[in-house]
Parts: C-alpha cells; sequence; structure tokens
C-alpha cells in the first residue's frame, strides 16, 4: 500500500462522504490485491515444497535391485565413490524445502501485518470522522439555536411594529373624525 496521504473535503457535519467511500474502497482494494498475490506467492512456494518433496522421497526410496552381473563389470562401469562426490557441498533437498516454507510463512507475516495496518489506518480514520461529525454536530446545533433565538427576536420585534402600527391607525381614525369635513358648512348653533 502506498504511503500517499489522501485528502478528504470537508463537509457540513464533517468530512464529505464520497471522500471516505472512495478512500475506503481504495484502501480495501489495494489490501485485496495485495493479499490475492501474496496468496500466489503462498501457493506458489507450497507447489515448491511438493515437488522438492516428491524429489526427496524419490531419492530416499531404495534402488531396484540389477540383475546379477559378474563382479568385474560393475567395477569396471561404475566410477569409485570419490569421483561421484561434488566439490563443493550442493544446497540439500531440506534445506531448499526449508527455505521455500520460511519465505511463504514470510509472506503471510506481512500479509497479516499489512492488512492489520490498513484495518488501523481504516480505524483512525473512522474516529477522527466521528470526533468532528461529533464536534461539527454540536456547532451546527448552536448555531441552530443561536437562529433560532435571532428569529423569536425578529418575529417580536415584527409583532410589536404591527400593533404599534395598529395602535397609530386607530390613533389616526379617531383624529380624522374629528377633522371637520370641508365641504360641511360652518354653523354655529
Amino acid at each position: 500500500m502506498s504511503n500517499e496521504t489522501f485528502a478528504f473535503r470537508s463537509a457540513l457535519g464533517g468530512f464529505h462522504r464520497g471522500d471516505v467511500s472512495k478512500y475506503i474502497s481504495e484502501t480495501a482494494a489495494a489490501h485485496q490485491a495485495q493479499t490475492e498475490r501474496l496468496q500466489e506467492q503462498i501457493a506458489a512456494l507450497e507447489q515448491e515444497n511438493e515437488t522438492l518433496r516428491a524429489q526427496l522421497e524419490a531419492l530416499q526410496e531404495p534402488p531396484m535391485e540389477k540383475a546379477e552381473e559378474p563382479a568385474m563389470i560393475e567395477a569396471a562401469e561404475e566410477p569409485p565413490v570419490e569421483e561421484l562426490a561434488p566439490e563443493e557441498p550442493e544446497e540439500s533437498l531440506r534445506d531448499r524445502e526449508l527455505a521455500a516454507y520460511r519465505r511463504a510463512e514470510a509472506a503471510e507475516r506481512l500479509a497479516n501485518l499489512r492488512a492489520r495496518k490498513v484495518y488501523a489506518d481504516l480505524q483512525t480514520v473512522c474516529d477522527e470522522s466521528t470526533r468532528e461529525f461529533d464536534g461539527l454536530s454540536d456547532t451546527a446545533q448552536a448555531a441552530a439555536d443561536n437562529i433560532g433565538a435571532q428569529l423569536d427576536i425578529i418575529r417580536s420585534a415584527v409583532e410589536n411594529v404591527c400593533a404599534a402600527m395598529q395602535t397609530s391607525s386607530e390613533k389616526l381614525s379617531a383624529i380624522s373624525q374629528l377633522v371637520p369635513d370641508p365641504a360641511e358648512t360652518l354653523t354655529e348653533d
């Protein structure tokens, strides 16, 4: 898995959901691909082990008895044992099998370590997201409460203005009834 950092966009209430989903998908896909590669290596090494075991068993089986031949012919055809021994000791089949087993075991350990790291990274992202969501939720709730209080103040002010306008309208109406109509004649009775 690469060590590149992933940029999350912020959104109301935390990280952008699509970014988090994309990160989880990409991380899971990379982990799956790596696990498959390691499983293929393990399968190849296990096949190599089986082949080496078969070769070892074939070497350990007693050779088939030959038809008896005169001792002189055998002595003439077979080179002495010292001549058959190689100059440098070859890596034994058992050593190669053990090395293949160790490589498979190391590959499996590496896959497990990487899987644990991926899960730890995902847990960290989830924990950080949860903390941010909680913090943003509290902030959003405080903002909503503040907006609600401001709306109450505005509603109260509008009601006061409407009441003042109603009172003024009634007073103006009462005053307008006291003003004489210019078309009426002024007479004193």
